[in-house]
Order: structure tokens, then sequence, then C-alpha cells
């Protein structure tokens, strides 16, 4: 994942993107996006869930249910609040 996308031109982006995937030989799919504007998360997340739903296909669990709950990165339940700093 290649982050500030925003900051460079695309013509600039593309040349560098290239060039880091070059030097790390990487042959795996590649994300540039933008933290600040949201550019290219739309792919990344889309991709990411993909992902996630053919793992749980793989070992057996159904993806509608993988799916479905109140199930949060954050571990908490839907309504519980966030721990004060």
């Amino acid at each position: 994942m290649l982050n500030k996308r925003d900051l460079l031109d695309p013509a600039e982006y593309e040349t560098r993107r290239s060039e880091i995937l070059r030097r790390l030989a990487w042959v795996g799919p590649a994300y540039g996006i933008s933290a600040l504007t949201g550019e290219g998360t739309a792919e990344l997340t889309e991709d990411l869930m993909r992902r996630l739903e053919e793992s749980r296909q793989a070992e057996g669990e159904p993806v509608a249910e993988a799916a479905t709950g109140d199930w949060n990165p954050l571990g908490r339940g839907p309504k519980e609040p966030l721990p004060s700093p």
C-alpha cells in the first residue's frame, strides 16, 4: 500500500510507484491511496473484504454468517463508547 497519493501528480505517482515495485520485486497487488482524500481506499477495502470472504469460505464458514452480526474491529459491542484516553 502506497499512501500520500494526493501529494503527486498522476504521472509522477505512476513513475515512483513503478520504481518502488520494481526495486522490491513486488508481484502482488499494490494499492495507491490517499488517507486525506480517500482516493483508492474503496478499491482497497473491497479487495480486503473479498479476500476475507474467500478465506472464510476456505475454512468452511459460510460467508453470509461471517458477514453479519455485531463484529467490530475494535472488539467492542455496537453501542459501547470508546474508552477514555
